[in-house]
């Protein structure tokens, strides 16, 4: 399997950690709100073996920001780190799926915006948009072998939420 992510060195240790225990995995370094380098890195991962069969797109920042101190820039941020990558990657593997009549795609979304989690008005409109998204791909591509699903999860205790969210 093929793993991307903007943190190089994190990305390289879990790779190698993963090659340990199984099949060999690899690690290609790319920042997802750069939509010309995650297509180059999807060409990359596509070239290898059989190509991309499943696309798990989990990129996300739940930056929580009062409402009215949201700015425009602020929003701009939220949507390509939480929700445009997640179109452009399902666009571009699209393609070769149809190509070969099969492949999966699955959109993280978030429980948040049924949680009424405070300050998280940008956040809870990515993730909600992205339940419209996967259902959409879903609707567009399913005749050509492709599911496109939307996991919903909690809480991740990564060490950003520890040291910002949890005590």
């Amino acid at each position: 399997g093929v793993s991307v992510d903007i943190a190089k060195t994190e990305g390289e240790a879990l790779a190698a950690k993963l090659s340990e225990t199984g099949p060999e995995a690899t690690f290609l370094p790319c920042d997802v709100t750069d939509i010309d380098a995650l297509t180059k890195t999807l060409e990359v991962a596509e070239a290898r073996g059989a190509g991309i069969e499943v696309l798990v797109n989990n990129a996300a920042n739940d930056t929580r920001v009062d409402l009215l101190s949201v700015t425009e820039e602020m929003w701009s941020r939220a949507i390509e780190v939480n929700l445009k990558h997640q179109f452009f990657a399902a666009q571009k593997v699209c393609g070769w799926m149809k190509e070969r009549g099969r492949g999966s795609i699955v959109n993280f979304g978030s429980v948040a915006p049924e949680m009424m989690v405070q300050n998280l008005a940008i956040y809870n409109a990515c993730k909600s948009a992205v339940r419209g998204l996967t259902r959409s791909i879903a609707r567009d591509m399913g005749g050509f072998g492709i599911r496109a699903n939307t996991i919903l999860p909690g809480a991740i205790l990564t060490d950003r939420q520890r040291e910002l969210w949890f005590s």
